[in-house]
């Protein structure tokens, strides 16, 4: 994620400029090739990663289909907004 549309009181980023998302390369997540390169984590990075939203997937999907990824032993992420949680 790039950007942040969330006027916290303290914060210059919405200013900067607004939310977008990072475009996912082709079957990015389903290549077991990350694997056999020896990757175990993977982190994801943004402002607000947790109001990710690419065509029909949302951050709940990417982190489902991560998941998915067998030999992945972490996936982490970080910068989230409450506001954007989900059940």
């Amino acid at each position: 994620m790039e950007g942040c549309n969330n006027f916290c009181s303290y914060c210059i980023v919405p200013y900067v400029g607004a939310e977008k998302p990072a475009v996912p390369r082709r079957n990015f997540w389903t290549k077991p090739r990350l694997i056999l390169q020896g990757v175990k984590e993977i982190t994801l990075l943004g402002q607000n990663v947790n109001s990710y939203t690419y065509g029909n997937t949302r951050f709940s999907g990417l982190l489902k289909s991560m998941n998915e990824l067998e030999g992945l032993q972490r996936i982490r992420f970080t910068t989230s907004h409450r506001k954007d949680l989900s059940p």
